[in-house]
C-alpha cells in the first residue's frame, strides 16, 4: 500500500494492488478511515504506473492523515 496527496486538493490517495472484489475492499478502507473521523473513499481509478494498481481517493486530508498516523 502506498499513500500520497492529490495535487489538486490535498486529499489522501491510497494506491494498492487490484483486489479480487473492489467494493468489499472499499468497505475495508472505509473502516480503516473511521479511526481518523468521518472519512470515506470518494472515488477510485486505475493508476498510471508500471504494475496494475488502483488509486482510491478519500475525503481525508493527507496532512491530517500524516499527523494522526504519527500519534
Amino acid at each position: 500500500m502506498y499513500t500520497y496527496a492529490d495535487k489538486k486538493d490535498g486529499k489522501l490517495i491510497i494506491r494498492c494492488e487490484i483486489p479480487d472484489n473492489v467494493f468489499y475492499f472499499i468497505e475495508i478502507l472505509n473502516d480503516f478511515l473511521k479511526k481518523y473521523g468521518r472519512y470515506k473513499v470518494d472515488s477510485f481509478w486505475l493508476a498510471k504506473c508500471k504494475k496494475m494498481r488502483y488509486d482510491f481517493k478519500t475525503t481525508l486530508d493527507y496532512k491530517k492523515y500524516l499527523e494522526k498516523s504519527q500519534d
